[in-house]
């Protein structure tokens, strides 16, 4: 059973939504009817009856709450109204105007507002099935209702057509008043004898409607013989011509566009879609992304702030020996406490370690000897760490000394 869901409101009409079906189908779907009061869940007191209601387009109706077979076919579950469409309500293709009544146990009646479901015609039918009237309710007094309302409608047609004669007895009798007065100087006698306009007279003093016209309150001739005031629209059950449909006067065919109900045309469109039909708009055709998005991980369900450790990123704010991450950074030896790579020791590159030695400072090895005495701290040498004489006295320094003939030195 395929459901189609519609929300009704009691207090507001439904202009923007249409349910639609396919002809004959038959006991294949069915409506879910959601009530509501102002926005509110409107729950179905108990013992409260539902009956649906339908015009067809040719003018045929169905009202039922169960099937041919005495089946249920509307039932009632807190605020929601199961309704099955059967074959009658589905019967011609196009627009069959709806309604929900509810019949309390104290004889109240609560009716929805008028709802449209749309009938798609079918390429091939299964057969010729007929468009009728439908009848079908098991509530004894909703039946009742039900016969008094066809009755009522058979009473509307046939007011509607006393009208029509009275209209056209109006039109002759303005028309042919000559005709008219010659008919009374005759005195006709008998019923059968009429004028344009079934206006039967009669009689020998002066002429008189017959008496199934003058109950039925169709126009009738006063004393003198001349047409009366004509009935009302009341008096035979039709609407005057200044009567206002949606601001437009029954003077003639009425035409009611959407414009006119309140409404927007079917051809409306909404971002690209046509309001023939429920439409159900996805983030795309709005330009926007689903609520379901996530942005490195957090939902855009609200605002989302991101940081830089959720984009595996350092704040602008990090520095680097002292310098901000703002901009590019190039760090220079004296930055993180260096020597440039470029940097000589003695005309050796620092690209590497070094190893200096005597030679590339200029000096000699701590293991250098002079006369046999180590580098290794300062030395003093005498003379004969050089193989030569002491200075005998300090005041002949810098004269030759001699020998003696002992073999030694002398001034």
């Amino acid at each position: 059973m395929v459901t189609h869901v519609l929300d009704l409101d009691f207090q507001r009409p439904q202009t923007l939504k249409w349910i639609y079906g396919k002809q004959n189908d038959r006991n294949s779907r069915q409506l879910c009817l959601r009530l509501w009061d102002a926005g509110a869940p409107y729950t179905v007191s108990p013992g409260v009856v539902a009956v649906f209601r339908a015009r067809k387009p040719d003018g045929t109706v169905c009202l039922y709450d169960s099937d041919e077979d005495g089946n249920t076919a509307v039932t009632i579950q807190d605020n929601q109204i199961q309704v099955v469409l059967l074959e009658q309500v589905l019967t011609l293709p196009g627009t069959v105007l709806c309604e929900l009544n509810l019949y309390s146990p104290q004889g109240e009646k609560l009716t929805s507002f008028t709802f449209q479901l749309v009938v798609e015609q079918s390429v091939v039918t299964d057969g010729e099935v007929a468009s009728g009237d439908y009848y079908n309710v098991l509530t004894a007094a909703i039946a009742q209702g039900a016969a008094q309302v066809q009755a009522a409608e058979e009473a509307a047609g046939m007011a509607e057509q006393q009208a029509s004669l009275a209209q056209q007895a109006a039109q002759a009798a303005s028309g042919s008043a000559e005709e008219v007065e010659q008919a009374l100087e005759t005195k006709v006698d008998k019923p059968d004898q009429t004028v344009p306009g079934n206006l039967a007279l009669w009689g020998v003093e002066g002429a008189l409607l017959d008496g199934a016209l003058a109950a039925s309150k169709v126009a009738t001739l006063n004393d003198s013989g001349k047409l009366a005031q004509m009935p009302t629209a009341s008096d035979v059950g039709a609407v005057p011509t200044g009567r206002m449909v949606n601001g437009k006067p029954l003077s003639g065919d009425v035409t009611l566009t959407a414009a006119d109900m309140g409404a927007v045309p079917a051809e409306r469109m909404v971002n690209g879609k046509s309001l023939s039909m429920d439409i159900t708009l996805g983030p795309e055709d709005v330009g926007a992304v689903p609520l379901g998005r996530k942005v490195n991980g957090k939902l855009l369900s609200g605002d989302v702030t991101l940081t830089a450790a959720d984009v595996e990123a350092v704040p602008l704010n990090r520095t680097i020996n002292g310098k901000a991450l703002s901009v590019n950074v190039a760090l220079a030896a004296s930055d993180v406490g260096a020597v440039p790579t470029e940097r000589t020791v003695n005309g050796k590159p620092l690209t590497g370690d070094i190893a200096l030695t005597a030679s590339d400072v200029n000096a000699v090895p701590v293991t250098r000897t002079v006369n046999g005495k180590a580098l290794s701290d300062d030395i003093t040498l005498a003379a004969d760490d050089v193989g030569a004489v002491p200075i005998v006295s300090p005041a002949t320094a810098g004269h030759l000394a001699a020998l003696t003939a002992g073999g030694g030195l002398t001034d």
